[in-house]
């Protein structure tokens, strides 16, 4: 049993979409949206949550990370398999055939969203700093300052 001030933050694996373009050596360098991780792990329960979609656009193959599908009007692919991590929390999953993660009931902070793609998509991993505030949900990866 989980203690009544602690709850398990549960892994929503709706589907991530991804995929490696040949464009470049990093599919990573073109993001739409605000950004988030997958995973499940302990945490105090304050409402705060990292979600998001991971995408492949079909027209270039580039990896798009967004608060959800309508976010673009670009056809796109999910990927299923990418691996998403919390790595402060030491929490993992992977996406499945929608290509969507969630990582809900996070204490506030800032913690280190890391994404895999599938050895098929050339395996690619890249870390996201990710900020939240109690109940306060990130969907997305968050706009570059």
């Amino acid at each position: 049993m989980v203690k009544t001030t602690m709850r398990l933050a549960t892994l929503l694996a709706m589907g991530l979409l991804a995929g490696c373009g040949s464009g470049g050596p990093n599919p990573f360098a073109d993001f739409f949206g605000g950004g988030t991780t997958p995973g499940s792990a302990f945490a105090v329960g304050e409402g705060a949550a990292i979600q998001g979609v991971i995408l492949e656009r079909t027209s270039d193959h580039r990896i798009l990370i967004l608060g959800s599908a309508s976010e673009t009007t670009d056809a796109t692919t999910p990927v299923q398999g990418a691996l998403v991590s919390l790595l402060e929390l030491q929490l993992s999953g992977q996406t499945g055939a929608t290509g969507t993660y969630r990582f809900g009931d996070l204490q506030a902070g800032t913690y280190t969203l890391r994404i895999t793609l599938p050895a098929a998509l050339g395996g690619t991993t890249s870390d996201f700093r990710i900020t939240v505030v109690a109940g306060q949900t990130v969907s997305g990866l968050p706009a570059a300052r």
